[in-house]
């Protein structure tokens, strides 16, 4: 809808006005929720095997306690000795049907949208100060800008920090 938005925009100018307005935001919309399908690798929660698993399934072996399970072996080059690296782009579609997705791909989602929703924020801060500069309105830099930097990196930097160390 985005892009018919955005190519169209002269038939739909006076025919459909707040879309012609929103047009842009419309397509930015549809770009990022594919990139973000991508780097989860699914699409309508359906995993996506786009450059095929790093893992192999040697079959069922004993586990920890002593039950049967499933022991799959990496692909990749784990020693970094030259070979295969990991997956390229998103997650690996092994953990498509494993026992522990919901677990993990929860986990995963909540603690990258925080992440990315924490780096978006102080890109749009780092936008408002280089405008305070353009308009060299030392008031709103000093008395606004810096503090809101502050705050924010003190708080959500540090969780984000700790949300990367952590992991």
């Amino acid at each position: 809808l985005g892009v018919y938005a955005i190519r169209r925009s002269d038939d739909i100018r006076l025919k459909i006005p707040d879309l012609h307005a929103a047009r842009y935001i419309v397509f930015m919309m549809g770009f990022f929720s594919v990139y973000a399908g991508l780097l989860y690798n699914d699409i309508f929660s359906v995993g996506l095997n786009l450059f095929g698993s790093r893992w192999r399934d040697p079959g069922i072996g004993p586990g920890h306690d002593g039950t049967e399970v499933r022991q799959f072996k990496p692909m990749y080059d784990a020693r970094n000795e030259g070979g295969v690296g990991p997956y390229p782009f998103g997650v690996d579609p092994a953990w498509h049907g494993a026992q522990n997705e919901l677990v993990f791909m929860n986990s995963l989602k909540m603690k990258m949208s925080v992440i990315i929703g924490v780096v978006q924020m102080v890109v749009g801060l780092l936008l408002r100060i280089a405008n305070a500069l353009h308009e060299r309105n030392v008031t709103d830099l000093v008395c606004e800008c810096i503090p809101m930097m502050i705050f924010m990196l003190c708080f959500f930097g540090f969780m984000d920090y700790m949300i990367l160390y952590k992991w």
